[in-house]
């Protein structure tokens, strides 16, 4: 009888915890799925002081970081799959590098729209005019439609809206989120103040806007023969704006962010990328988050905005010589200054130094060239986590994607610029199919640049992307490969052999009920040791998985 009731209490006090269980964790889960997206704060004076001053200073102080610096470990990307690919995500999306878009479309790039709609009067709600900047306007276009119009200074004609516009199909084609930009010209009588507009002047405070005080200022902006103003418009993105991505940490209420984003691939890599398009302000403050409804779920999407300062071009004008060259703040290059008493010259001034009085080949184009440009050393202006933590792999993944971009491919996306000269046009496709190959080279020459493995009638076929491309001869290249088969946690070395061509004959040693692991290393004529190693994994008599040595 005591034994039937002390099984009874038993009973109700576990289906009281049981309940109360549940009772607890259904509003955390509840809570965790309809969290609302928290806005960021970002602000590019902000990014200075983190990226320079904040976090160089507690890199001292992070063990992990400092252990791998001192051993020169790397720390792979986290979010590559088996066949070390970035797969689709809030991110990114695998676009040309996976399936060629056509000409078409690499010049509409994320365009939907023709852009602003001009068949009315054109609404001003917002301007900022500071400095020496152009300006830029927040409109309403007679649909509806909101755009932020940016333009050209008066003495740089074309560069800074043509630089955006043609950045912007780059980044898309290559797989980032990008808003819709737009050249478009448009006639200044049309530009209406709206009731509630402001302005944004050099005292940093907001004041109403006045018919009169637009048309004034309007007077120093650049416009092209029928009087009109040239303006790159970006189409307001649609859904809750929460503020830019920061280039380390994560979101922790958003579900689709679980990996810190300095060990991301696709966020690494953007400094290669950056290196290709010479976009020297790349920063927190150069993104946007936004969140919109998707399948009946509220989604966060990471994009790139603000594309002006690329290529030839700078905020307010020109980019300047030693852009590329050195940080915002290059506590480095001060040292060597400092300690060499000036006499040792940095590549930027022997660059414009070698330049003369001719370091602008145009207006349009401003200040771009590849006199000095190295893969390796190329800076952007913040001195980020993210991009020192690039790895062999992760560099050889984003040469991968710009090497898979055609002369008639950045041909296509230059157009989108509508650069009136077409020696601009082709001055720009000149310097930009140049620095393609000095990208692709110098990275498949730091990777094993052996990819698109595949496995047919028992032997695997791969592809050496530094012959495809013209970086590396037939002649002379060896791959040196070590076939090791796997039980378990043990494994046996089967064979080492050499090959001479892209294709490995694997009939003795395929087994459907053992893995195989092949470890193939590249030596192309003049290296003096082999590459970095790829493993390749073979599983079921087929590639399971591929890893590049970081």
């Amino acid at each position: 009888m005591l034994k039937v009731e002390l099984l009874s209490k038993m009973k109700r006090a576990f289906s009281i915890f049981l309940i109360g269980a549940l009772l607890i964790e259904t509003p955390i889960l509840w809570a965790q799925e309809t969290a609302e997206f928290k806005k960021s704060q970002t602000g590019f004076y902000r990014d200075v002081f983190d990226q320079n001053i904040y976090y160089e200073g507690v890199n001292y102080f992070h063990l992990e970081r400092f252990y791998r610096k001192l051993f020169n470990k790397k720390l792979r990307a986290k979010n590559v799959n088996v066949f070390d690919e970035v797969p689709d995500n809030t991110f990114f999306t695998n676009r040309h590098a996976r399936k060629r878009l056509s000409p078409a479309e690499l010049e509409q790039g994320s365009q939907e729209t023709a852009g602003p709609n001009l068949d009315g009067n054109v609404t001003v709600l917002k301007a900022k005019f500071t400095g020496s900047q152009p300006g830029t306007l927040l409109v309403q276009d007679a649909q509806g439609a909101e755009y932020l119009l940016k333009f050209d200074s008066f003495t740089y004609p074309e560069l800074a809206t043509s630089s955006e516009v043609i950045a912007s199909r780059f980044y898309h084609a290559i797989g980032y989120n990008i808003p819709e930009y737009s050249i478009t010209t448009i006639d200044p009588k049309q530009l209406s103040v709206g009731t509630s507009a402001i302005i944004i002047d050099n005292s940093g405070f907001e004041k109403k806007l006045t018919q009169e005080k637009l048309e004034e200022i309007l007077l120093f902006l650049y416009r092209d023969e029928q009087g009109k103003l040239r303006a790159s418009a970006r189409k307001t993105l649609p859904g809750a704006q929460k503020g830019g991505f920061a280039f380390q940490g994560r979101r922790k209420n958003d579900s689709n962010d679980p990996i810190n984003h300095e060990e991301r691939r696709e966020v690494r890599a953007l400094q290669v990328f950056a290196s290709w398009l010479n976009n020297y302000r790349i920063s927190q403050s150069n993104t946007m988050d936004v969140v919109s409804e998707e399948n009946g779920h509220q989604v966060m999407k990471h994009y790139l905005l603000d594309l002006d300062s690329t290529f030839g071009a700078a905020n307010d004008g020109t980019k300047p010589p030693m852009f590329s060259h050195e940080y915002l703040f290059d506590f480095g290059e001060a040292f060597k200054a400092f300690f060499s008493l000036g006499f040792w010259e940095k590549p930027w001034q022997k660059r414009l130094r070698d330049a003369g009085e001719n370091k602008e080949k145009s207006p349009a184009v401003g200040y771009l060239d590849n006199r000095y440009f190295n893969p390796e050393r190329f800076k952007t202006e913040l001195p980020h986590y993210a991009f020192k933590d690039l790895t062999r792999a992760d560099g050889f993944w984003a040469a991968k994607i710009i090497m898979s971009f055609s002369d008639e491919d950045i041909e296509a996306m230059i157009k989108a610029g509508k650069l009136t000269k077409p020696k601009d046009s082709d001055y720009l496709k000149t310097i930009v199919i140049e620095r393609r190959d000095l990208i692709g080279k110098y990275w498949f020459q730091k990777a094993n640049p052996i990819g698109n493995f595949k496995l047919e009638e028992k032997k695997l076929i791969f592809e050496d992307l530094a012959v495809t491309h013209g970086f590396a001869a037939k002649e002379g290249l060896v791959y040196h490969v070590d076939a090791l088969r796997k039980n378990g946690k043990r494994g046996e070395k089967l064979a080492i052999f050499e090959l001479q061509e892209p294709a490995a004959d694997l009939a003795n040693f395929l087994s459907a009920e053992s893995d195989l692991d092949l470890l193939i290393r590249t030596t192309h004529a003049g290296d003096l040791e082999p590459s970095p190693y790829v493993l390749i994994e073979i599983r079921q008599e087929d590639v399971a998985s591929i890893i590049h040595q970081d």
